[in-house]
């Protein structure tokens, strides 16, 4: 085979098969809500990311890295440009979070940049930790795992009360 060859193959390959990478960035090494109350809605968008490549990617699922037992991921949501990162930490209802768009499912083009907003409960007093996220993702025929962001900690003291929940009378 040429030489000329090869390097249309290559060429070829690079424009149509060459996968779509999603990497982290640094959003800070740790993350800490002391004092939660329990059951409370705790919000972060320090899992920040960009895309590189020359195609879209799918998000299909995102899952706390390395989670304590008594702690859920209630929401993973995607945030581009600043309006992820911006929102820093949050916690209880925040209706520009939750209008932003759920992760799974989102499509992401090639050179976006923003965070993955993580919404998280713990469902009693303890001290609760995980170690960023792993988020699978597709991009063309690739399925592809990453696992980034920082270690988020959070202290449910056993003398705080539950967050009152709204009664009809």
């Amino acid at each position: 085979m040429s030489i000329i060859g090869l390097a249309l193959a290559f060429g070829a390959f690079y424009y149509f098969s060459w996968p779509t990478t999603l990497s982290g960035r640094s959003g800070g090494d740790e993350i800490s809500f002391p004092d939660a109350p329990p059951e409370q809605q705790l919000h972060t968008g320090q899992f920040l990311f960009e895309v590189s490549g020359r195609h879209r990617i799918t998000i299909l699922t995102v899952r706390l890295n390395d989670p304590s037992s008594g702690f859920a991921l209630v929401a993973a949501r995607v945030g581009l440009g600043d309006s992820g990162a911006s929102i820093g930490t949050a916690s209880g209802p925040t209706p520009e979070i939750e209008a932003l768009p759920r992760a799974p499912g989102f499509v992401l083009n090639p050179r976006d940049t923003g965070a993955f907003v993580i919404t998280i409960r713990a469902f009693g007093a303890g001290d609760f930790v995980f170690h960023g996220i792993t988020v699978t993702y597709q991009t063309g025929w690739l399925t592809r795992s990453i696992t980034f962001g920082p270690t988020v900690k959070v202290k449910v003291p056993a003398d705080i009360s539950p967050v009152p929940t709204p009664t009809s009378t």
